[in-house]
């Protein structure tokens, strides 16, 4: 299964340092010599063995006899399956997640009836995984199946790799038996690979065509936004060439500030404003005498004499009591005029005031 570039490299470096390999296996067929041959079951069992190294795992499991794969390994059938091992990877669920699915892709004539485990970082819990599984878990004792002596063992970091490498030693005791990962587990991961494919094609097809849905729809947009930004500039053109220079006002509705212009230049058309609105003398001479109409009998009003400024309008004048002249003051108060000055001055039977007035601002 390695590519062919990396079997020569491989094969290079062993023969500069005077190697000559006789055969290539792969690591899980040489771990499956050294279970066959040194892990013992129980009688009549059909086992399953998981082995976890510290960056791989991998599934054993005969398809027919255990006891007819220890005595003929070579002709035996045996799945196998390898996978990779991350760091954090909580190991007890990728044994309960892997197993029943590697049981159930394994055409055999037996039941497995035992899982076999053995974790090179201890992590493994085999009562916890059977209670998952459903079927009896046993540890498997690597250094007791090796029998290697305690210098061995105190020098090996990882006794999976020692397993691995303890059957690839056996191997020049029989013929190779040859493993074709093609008809094992590579048809799932080809079906698996080939959905993602799909799937990835698919993904780029449908964005491509949202894309271009998108650039369709935004092309008509912008063609519909045309003609109501041509109005829009001249509109803004004949604005300000209507108002003196003024560009239209934001946030505000600009028809509206149209008709209250025209209003405006109605009113001072009129003669009732000025150009500066409510300030013009006719203005005020009109709000002053709304003023007087109101109370003058009420207040038997006599008017002496009325001063009209572009600024204010200064009055003269006397009611026949202090209540008539706040009346009065009152009335002028109503209108769009406000009182600025005033002075009340009682003589002669009459209460004589004076006072000045502005526009409301």
């Amino acid at each position: 299964t390695a590519e062919k570039k990396i079997l020569s490299r491989i094969i290079t470096a062993l023969q500069r340092n005077h190697i000559d390999p006789v055969t290539i296996e792969p690591d899980i067929n040489c771990l499956a010599r050294f279970v066959c041959r040194n892990v013992s079951v129980p009688d009549d069992s059909h086992p399953l063995f998981s082995i976890l190294s510290d960056r791989s795992g991998y599934f054993i499991m005969p398809r027919e006899s255990f006891e007819k794969s220890k005595k003929d390994f070579a002709g035996s059938s045996i799945a196998m399956r390898s996978f990779l091992l991350g760091p954090s990877q909580d190991r007890n669920n990728i044994l309960a997640r892997q197993v029943p699915l590697f049981i159930a892709s394994v055409e055999s004539t037996e039941q497995t009836d035992l899982v076999k485990v053995f974790d090179s970082k201890g992590l493994a819990e085999v009562d916890g995984l059977s209670q998952s599984l459903g079927i009896r878990t046993e540890k498997i004792e690597m250094a007791a199946a090796a029998a290697a002596e305690p210098s061995v063992l105190a020098d090996c970091n990882d006794l999976a790799g020692l397993a691995i490498a303890y059957g690839a030693a056996m191997a020049c005791l029989e013929k190779p038996q040859t493993t074709d990962f093609r008809k094992d587990f590579l048809p799932f991961e080809g079906r698996k690979k080939r959905l993602q494919k799909t799937i990835k094609i698919v993904g780029c097809s449908v964005a491509v065509i949202a894309i271009a849905f998108g650039v369709y729809f935004q092309s008509a947009l912008i063609k519909a936004n045309r003609p109501r930004k041509l109005l829009q500039a001249k509109f803004v053109e004949e604005y300000s060439a209507v108002m003196f220079g003024k560009k239209p006002p934001a946030g505000k509705n600009w028809v509206e500030a149209l008709k209250k212009e025209s209003r405006r230049i109605k009113s001072v058309k009129g003669g009732q404003f000025s150009m500066t609105g409510k300030k013009s003398v006719a203005a005020k001479l009109t709000f002053v005498l709304q003023a007087f109409n109101k109370c003058a009998a009420q207040t038997n009003l006599k008017i002496d004499k009325i001063r009209v400024t572009s600024k204010n309008i200064a009055i003269t004048g006397s009611t026949s009591s202090m209540a008539n002249t706040l009346k009065l003051f009152d009335a002028i108060k109503k209108t769009d005029l406000t009182i600025q000055q005033q002075r009340i001055d009682p003589k002669g039977g009459r209460n004589n005031f004076s006072v000045t007035v502005v526009p409301k601002t």
